[in-house]
């Protein structure tokens, strides 16, 4: 019950303060576009699909989660995806875009109009998963500006166990 509260509590305060930047930032005189992102899944099965496997982290056991994407950003200025996080279970993790020039990957700003490859990985511990059995989550992409663009629920396939 305490989890669920929790729960709540964090999403409910988590939105008070995107409105109180929002109206921060429009009284400023900043427009602030809401519509910024344009996010596809690159595949759904075979190579480059969403996957996750076992591993661990400082000698615990869990759940390397991964997928692959190219990003768009339909504004008229840069863009950086500042955070990204699984909706359920609710875990941070790192996203990397394409540099768009050199063949290295990091938080780099998407330009505008340009569709860009991005990755995404999550630890999940402890696993939630045995070997094999498929993860569903949907995938939460927040921008600097502080919109959340929530993708349709992704299947990540579990890899089975040597």
């Amino acid at each position: 019950m305490l989890g669920l509260w929790r729960f709540l509590f964090e999403r409910t305060l988590g939105a008070v303060w995107r409105a109180f930047v929002r109206l921060a930032r429009w009284t400023a005189g900043e427009i602030v576009a809401t519509d910024t992102l344009r996010i596809v899944l690159n595949a759904t099965s075979g190579y480059g699909a969403p996957v996750w496997g076992m591993g661990t982290v400082n000698g615990v056991p869990s759940m390397q989660v991964t997928a692959h994407w190219t990003v768009t950003n339909v504004t008229d200025k840069p863009i950086r995806i500042a955070a990204v996080r699984l909706a359920r279970p609710r875990v941070e993790g790192h996203v990397h875009v394409s540099h768009p020039t050199r063949e290295q990957s990091g938080p780099y700003l998407l330009p505008p109009n340009v569709p860009m490859p991005m990755s995404t990985m999550f630890w999940v511990t402890p696993p939630m998963r045995k070997p094999g059995q498929n993860l569903a989550s949907r995938v939460v992409f927040v921008d600097n500006l502080d919109n959340e663009i929530k993708s349709a629920t992704v299947v990540f396939h579990g890899r089975k166990a040597n």
